[in-house]
């Protein structure tokens, strides 16, 4: 298991993971299997697996038994309705969020206070440094979809522009950039009843770039 690849230099961890690979253990006739967690990958040897957000239910539960583990009480004893009104509305049953609030209410942080003023941490540790790593079209890009709430590729093609040159982007371009997107969890794909794919930005993506550009205008 290999935990937080983007600490390791790109090439030192593909020449790694490709020794390990042909590692095969005693007895077997299969080469060795590596986990990787990653917010950006390698796009190159990886099959990712998607995950995906935990279900309410599994996500209130979750919470609950860490408030327990960490003496929390009054707020582990409210019922699922109160805790749903903080997990799903505020969290969005986000792991690492329930595990933020919880560490914080332990110290004695106001619920308020931790919901108002740290939690842009959070996003900022999940997503910052794979939104920082996008070159200025791509930013925009990922923009433009967080502006439009659920956008299709025809949607982009026709209302996107580039810069300060106002240049369309070629669909090429574009789906190349959606693919990179997916790879790297900064966009959830659904499809319609007609099978055309649908993108939003995920919810952290959202906040992240509310946090850090507020009032900028992407125009059309």
């Amino acid at each position: 298991i290999i935990d937080n690849l983007e600490t390791i230099p790109s090439e030192e961890a593909i020449e790694e993971i490709l020794t390990l690979q042909s590692i095969r253990a005693e007895g077997s006739d299969q080469n060795t299997k590596i986990l990787i967690t990653s917010r950006r990958g390698l796009q190159a040897i990886e099959s990712p697996i998607t995950i995906y957000d935990l279900e309410m239910n599994d996500a209130i539960k979750l919470f609950r038994e860490m408030l327990k583990v960490r003496q929390v009480h009054d707020l582990a004893k409210k019922d699922h309705r109160h805790l749903r009104s903080i997990v799903v509305d505020k969290l969005h049953c986000h792991p690492l969020s329930l595990w933020w609030v919880a560490n914080s209410l332990e110290r004695g942080t106001p619920l308020n206070e931790i919901i108002n003023n740290e939690l842009h941490e959070v996003v900022d540790y999940c997503v910052g440094d794979s939104v920082n790593t996008l070159n200025e079209n791509e930013e925009i890009i990922l923009r433009m979809i967080q502006r439009l709430g659920t956008a299709r590729l025809p949607q982009l093609t026709s209302g996107l522009k580039i810069s300060q040159e106002q240049q369309n982007i070629d669909s090429e371009s574009l789906r190349a950039c959606i693919q990179k997107f997916k790879t790297m969890s900064l966009i959830n794909i659904e499809h319609g009843r007609d099978l055309v794919e649908k993108y939003s930005v995920t919810n952290n993506v959202a906040k992240y770039i509310t946090f850090t550009q507020p009032n900028e205008i992407i125009h059309e």
